[in-house]
């Protein structure tokens, strides 16, 4: 099972958890509101999870399958394969390094 997977079943048990405690009281207890804790563990489950994300969507691997696909159906006539690669490879490292800053903001 990947960390990926790990991560998933473990924020499942978490909700299930939470959605049970809300389902058992009409008014939630209010350190459940307030617990700082809960939140903390939420928000370090989201992030764990979102970098997974990144590293699952970005690495080398990715990269090339992409800029080989990308170079495979785009054609300019007046430039080789060697220089489309170089700018479809500038375009996919800014695409990524984007993507990135706005999945793990």
């Amino acid at each position: 099972m990947t960390n990926l997977e790990h991560l998933l079943i473990d924020w499942c048990k978490l909700l299930e958890e939470r959605i049970k405690i809300l389902e058992e009281n009409s008014h939630p207890p209010r350190d459940f509101v307030r617990c700082n804790e809960c939140k903390q563990t939420i928000k370090e489950k989201k992030m764990a999870f979102k970098h997974m994300v990144v590293e699952y969507l970005f690495n080398d691997e990715t990269k090339a399958k992409v800029i080989k696909e990308l170079n495979e159906n785009i054609n300019i006539p007046i430039i080789n394969e060697k220089t489309e690669e170089k700018i479809i490879t500038a375009i996919w490292e800014t695409v990524e390094a984007v993507l990135k800053k706005v999945i793990l903001k």
